[in-house]
């Protein structure tokens, strides 16, 4: 955040993908509405109009150019960079928000009490997968570790 940027949004989302046009609509319906929180949405290369799917669910998109060096932390690096939010919330173009995590934020967005100094926030993430019929076949929780291992890559 830069400049005049800094702040003008209470929260900035920015979602990255590369050719998820299928799963973007079911991302932007999850996502909060409000007027001061921004949606950037930064296509890496995308050659199933992702980057038009973002923009019709008014998306702010960048489109990365190629380069040997295109990986998943160069579309964050861009969406931060764009971003003018206090805060940024980090999504790939596969997400979904679920409804709790959308109490959640609007608790957040609501409450003076969030402590002064706070840099972020990190959530619980798991992946559900389905089977070519749609039906839930499995679940990982994906960031539940036991508290002596947080931290050390295992």
């Amino acid at each position: 955040m830069q400049g005049e940027k800094a702040n003008k949004f209470w929260l900035s989302i920015v979602a990255i993908g590369r050719n998820e046009a299928g799963w973007l609509p079911g991302l932007f319906r999850s996502l909060p509405k409000a007027d001061d929180i921004e949606w950037i949405y930064v296509d890496s290369l995308s050659t199933d109009g992702s980057a038009a799917v973002a923009a019709e669910y008014g998306a702010k998109v960048l489109t990365l150019e190629a380069h040997p060096s295109l990986y998943p932390a160069a579309g964050r690096y861009a969406g931060t960079r764009e971003a003018a939010g206090r805060w940024i919330l980090y999504l790939d173009g596969d997400m979904a928000l679920r409804g709790e995590f959308v109490s959640f934020l609007q608790r957040l967005r609501n409450s003076a009490g969030i402590p002064k100094g706070t840099a972020g926030f990190v959530g619980k993430t798991g992946s559900i997968f389905y089977s070519a019929t749609g039906e839930q076949v499995s679940f990982r929780d994906d960031v539940c570790r036991p508290a002596g291992r947080a931290g050390r890559g295992g």
